[in-house]
């Protein structure tokens, strides 16, 4: 399946890449316990803001660069509950159910 803007969250990989901030751009779409979703016009990028990042992630495994691949449990014991915010480009997102 490919993956757009309405599923992404389904069963997705990849590897974001921290940010400082959200992009002036972005507008906010979708808020999941601790994380925060933003997207940009196109609809072609994603931005999150979490506390929590790795394997794990209901049926996703978002990982950020730079930090340990670890289960999403893990993230915020070994990072001091530091909020990151990452950034991927959707098409660099693979479908988990295609691997």
């Amino acid at each position: 399946m490919e993956l757009d803007i309405n599923n992404f969250w389904n069963a997705s990989v990849g590897t974001f890449v921290e940010i400082d901030k959200v992009p002036n751009t972005f507008t906010q779409f979708a808020k999941s316990g601790s994380s925060t979703y933003y997207k940009n016009s196109k609809e072609d990028t994603v931005v999150r803001v979490s506390d929590h990042w790795g394997s794990g992630i209901r049926e996703c495994n978002w990982y950020l660069k730079g930090y340990a691949r670890n289960n999403s449990f893990l993230f915020p014991k070994w990072n001091m509950g530091k909020i990151c915010i990452g950034i991927i480009k959707i098409k660099k997102l693979t479908d988990i159910q295609n691997k």
